[in-house]
């Protein structure tokens, strides 16, 4: 006579079996993980257009959920750097100003596919997606002198903290466009290449915006320091170039962007189903 615990142990066996059996067809490929790699960049008031040397790696990891043949959730953590310079261009620099930043990154991306590929049992080998989303990130933006990490934000470059001007925020909002390639290997993995551009509502992760605020006020009012980093024209030996209180630093009317460019590497939970499989 089988006991009454041993009844017990064999249904909840039985139960979880099944419903892991269940859970595999139900889920199959809707769920994925994955990582990326490759580089970043930015543009704005530092860097007017894509300089190449400016590029930096980035890595993240992903968990998408794949909905039907044509759409897809992607939640994404990412890291990356940026960094521009005037160095770069012979028209700004005497300006002399220079920056880099850490960027983490999280959010939500949807990727629309043009060829069935998510879920569907004759699911093409190959698509290409475009994406768009919501993403928030941190930024920080420093800069070297005299060998030394400055935090450009602490010092109000601009003179952010004083006479009403606001300290901006290192943690704002984006929306990521872009496109990207995509192939199947096998039935769980998959292996694409994307470009995403990040549109911004911030004119700072360079810590330059608008116009040089009066030397000898910052000097009296936030440092030495901040007067410096704020007019390094003066570290120029050519000192021809003045800038007035009141002349532009940067472009006030652009924000800046940044931008990956990168590989992924992701795997699908459970197989695939057959096209005549009528509970998929």
């Amino acid at each position: 006579m089988i006991s009454p615990n041993l009844k017990y142990l064999l249904f909840t066996l039985l139960l979880t079996s099944n419903s892991i059996s269940e859970a595999q067809r139900f889920f199959a490929g809707k769920m994925e993980f994955g990582i990326m790699f490759g580089g970043s960049n930015y543009h704005g008031d530092l860097a007017n257009e894509i300089v190449i040397s400016e590029t930096h790696p980035m890595f993240g990891a992903y968990f998408q959920r794949n909905y039907n043949e044509w759409l897809s959730l992607r939640y994404q953590i990412a890291y990356a750097k940026i960094s521009g310079s005037d160095k770069n261009f012979s028209a700004y620099s005497q300006r002399n100003l220079s920056f880099y930043s850490t960027i983490f990154e999280g959010g939500i991306i949807a990727e629309f596919n043009f060829s069935p590929f998510g879920l569907s049992p004759n699911m093409s080998s190959f698509s290409p997606y475009v994406l768009s989303g919501i993403t928030a990130f941190k930024f920080e933006p420093k800069t070297k002198y005299n060998n030394e990490v400055i935090f450009l934000r602490d010092l109000g470059t601009e003179g952010q903290g004083k006479n009403g001007v606001k300290t901006y925020s290192t943690v704002q909002p984006a929306v990521p466009l872009g496109f990207g390639l995509k192939w199947k290997h096998g039935q769980n993995f998959v292996a694409g290449f994307e470009i995403g551009f990040r549109k911004t509502w911030t004119d700072y992760l360079d810590d330059v915006k608008g116009e040089y605020p009066d030397y000898n006020r910052i000097l009296s009012q936030q440092g030495q320091l901040a007067a410096l980093m704020s007019h390094r024209y003066k570290e120029n030996k050519d000192l021809s170039f003045t800038a007035p209180d009141k002349m532009m630093r940067g472009d006030p009317h652009l924000k800046d962007w940044y931008f990956f460019l990168n590989f992924r590497i992701g795997y699908k939970f459970g197989k695939r189903p057959c096209a005549n499989d009528k509970s998929f």
